[in-house]
């Protein structure tokens, strides 16, 4: 069981390493080791000692990346020569993007061409432009990143070397799904360095050239020409009665709501004048009370005149 922990730690350990700079030893790891268990061979902890001995056996890896606008007399027969040239020097177009327009016909090229050929397919291009707008190429090397990925690369695979002879050793289930899940990691790990690698070392082999290639055109206005006032005429009146037509047949088509707002406004005429003779009605009663009021006080002026006390006095 400790040898089994020991190895779990230091997988993890070298899980963890992101670049040669390693605060142990490579003695110090396979010496650990072979005193808990002196039947893990001490191979399959090496490690490399420096990067400096990998840079000497090891071209360097350099991505360059260049850019090209150039202008030619005609577009057809310059893309023609682009597609011959790429030919040539063993290239292939892997992407484009063409434009016309009434002053300028042009079409952006990805060219994908072997590094050691990028020199002269440049040089081969510029050569069928009528003028080279502007020409760069930008350089990464990428060497140290390279190895660095390797060197993790060879350490993984010790890892996974040390998983597979430990889950032949060991019987327990518990065990052994411990070690098939930390030897899935390390494969992952395994594949993601693997793809890097092959990242790098193709964009190192191919470079990739951005062209642009376009033709100026000298525009010229041409006006459109126009029908006879008769026929924008007899066109004007068709489109008229059409529309006139449309918006009947619009409002006829709408007759629902047309019954209904009459039926609306006729509920609204009939309240509105039931209410206006509600008041009127009012109003006549208040005034016949009025009236009333005054005949009663006109008959007791008289009463007065006449001599005629009311039976209140007389008691």
């Amino acid at each position: 069981m400790k040898s089994i922990a020991l190895v779990i730690l230091i997988a993890l350990t070298l899980l963890g390493c992101k670049n040669s700079e390693q605060k142990f030893s490579n003695a110090e790891v396979e010496e650990t080791a072979l005193d808990f268990n002196p039947s893990i061979s001490s191979r399959s902890f090496k490690m490399e000692e420096s990067y400096s001995d990998q840079r000497e056996t090891i071209n360097p890896m350099v991505i360059r990346t260049a850019y090209m606008s150039v202008e030619v007399d005609s577009y057809d027969a310059g893309r023609s020569k682009v597609d011959s040239l790429v030919k040539i020097y063993n290239a292939r177009i892997v992407n484009e993007n063409m434009q016309n327009y009434d002053y300028r016909k042009s079409n952006d090229f990805s060219i994908r061409v072997p590094a050691a050929n990028l020199d002269k397919l440049q040089v081969a291009l510029g050569a069928i432009a009528k003028r080279i707008d502007f020409q760069r190429v930008e350089s990464t090397d990428v060497t140290e990143e390279y190895i660095d990925v390797e060197a993790r690369l060879n350490n993984q695979r010790r890892v996974e070397e040390t998983f597979v002879k430990l889950l032949k050793k060991t019987d327990s289930v518990e065990e052994i799904l411990k070690i098939e899940s930390k030897l899935g990691e390390v494969r992952g790990q395994i594949e993601s360095l693997m793809g890097r690698m092959k990242y790098l070392k193709n964009q190192s082999e191919y470079s990739t050239i951005h062209l642009t290639l376009y033709q100026k055109i000298d525009f010229k206005y041409e006006p459109e020409k126009t029908k006879p006032f008769s026929e924008q005429l007899k066109k004007a009146l068709t489109m008229g009665w059409r529309g006139i037509v449309a918006i009947i047949l619009i409002v006829i088509g709408l007759w629902p709501l047309w019954l209904l707002g009459a039926a609306v406004w006729g509920g609204i005429v009939i309240f509105r004048r039931r209410k206006k003779q509600v008041k009127l009605n009012h109003k006549i009663k208040k005034k016949d009370k009025s009236k009333e009021k005054a005949k009663g006080k006109d008959k007791e002026k008289d009463k007065v005149k006449t001599g005629i006390e009311p039976k209140n006095s007389e008691l």
